[in-house]
């Protein structure tokens, strides 16, 4: 039975699914709309040398254990389905330790089931704490190239990096995957590397529709709301330009270049959004490293003794 990699049209996110699947229609569980998912294509295969991994590749399942596989399938969804064959895949487990954990998990209620097929693996200690963290981390990986893919294919289109710059960031990610287990998106690791603005990044990641929800506060058109320089209506009339000139071009235009280009704000103006933008950015950095609320932490501390934390070197 073969699988193939694909993503959703609309949001990029990424699915593992047998290759007969592909033309069906799916309700996409990140953006919720009905889709047909488009294949992914192999290069992220071909450059992610899974040899490389701690676990080993060498021996292939058995016809039983693929048994195993189709008789599950239909039951499961598509990340279930993914972490379901990465066991496999890498012999985390044997078939019979698969069957016992399928059992269990298929004859759990549906919000139980909501933890995961994983977490099933993990409380019967089928897997080790060690082995579903090298799971989660494999998802994370393939779900996150499927998105790079995109973000670098425009990145490079609208000349914000070069084609070479850009493989040596996949190359880059690869090397930090294997060798440290850490998942780094490509515009992460070219903004570390200075080679990629945060105000690019961020245009690109809203024109492929992949802004999540905490992203949007630090978006520039929304800072110039925030801080009185422009309203909603004009913030609006940007992005109506941005969109219009990526469909008719496909290339990305600023918003604060429109803004500007308009007689809206000044370069001042923008350099100090900018400037704004990027102490949020470290903020919000700092509190997914540490899972700390620096808001509630600002009271216990004055601003000198939190200034080393926000701009510590150890955030990259």
């Amino acid at each position: 039975m073969n699988f193939v990699e694909a993503c959703c049209p609309e949001c990029n996110h990424f699915y593992r699914i047998i290759e007969k699947q592909i033309n069906d229609k799916i309700f996409c569980k990140e953006c919720e709309k009905e889709v047909t998912l488009k294949l992914v294509q192999s290069e992220c295969k071909a450059s992610f040398d899974e040899e490389s991994l701690h676990h080993s590749t060498e021996n292939s399942q058995d016809e039983e254990s693929n048994d195993l596989i189709d008789l599950s399938l239909e039951k499961l969804n598509h990340k279930d389905m993914a972490i379901l064959q990465s066991i496999m895949k890498y012999s985390l487990a044997s078939k019979e330790q698969i069957q016992k954990g399928l059992s269990i998990f298929f004859e759990q209620t549906d919000e139980k089931k909501k933890e995961g097929l994983i977490q099933v693996f993990k409380d019967e200690g089928i897997l080790c704490e060690e082995d579903v963290n090298f799971v989660h981390k494999l998802y994370q990986f393939f779900n996150i190239k499927a998105q790079d893919r995109k973000i670098a294919e425009l990145a490079v289109k609208n000349k914000f990096v070069t084609l070479k710059q850009a493989e040596t960031a996949f190359k880059q990610q690869i090397k930090l995957f294997k060798q440290e287990k850490k998942v780094k998106s490509i515009s992460e690791i070219l903004i570390m590397s200075k080679l990629l603005k945060q105000e690019y990044c961020d245009a690109l990641m809203y024109r492929l529709n992949i802004i999540s929800p905490e992203m949007r506060k630090s978006l520039f058109g929304n800072i110039a709301v925030s801080e009185g320089l422009i309203n909603d209506e004009q913030r609006n009339a940007v992005l109506s330009i941005q969109q219009s000139e990526f469909i008719l071009t496909s290339k990305i235009r600023l918003f604060g270049s429109i803004l500007i280009d308009l007689n809206v704000i000044s370069k001042k103006q923008c350099n100090q959004i900018l400037k704004y933008q990027k102490k949020i950015k470290i903020k919000e950095e700092f509190e997914k490293k540490w899972n700390v609320n620096l808001d509630l932490l600002a009271p216990l501390f004055n601003f000198q003794e939190l200034k080393p934390l926000l701009y510590s070197k150890e955030l990259s």
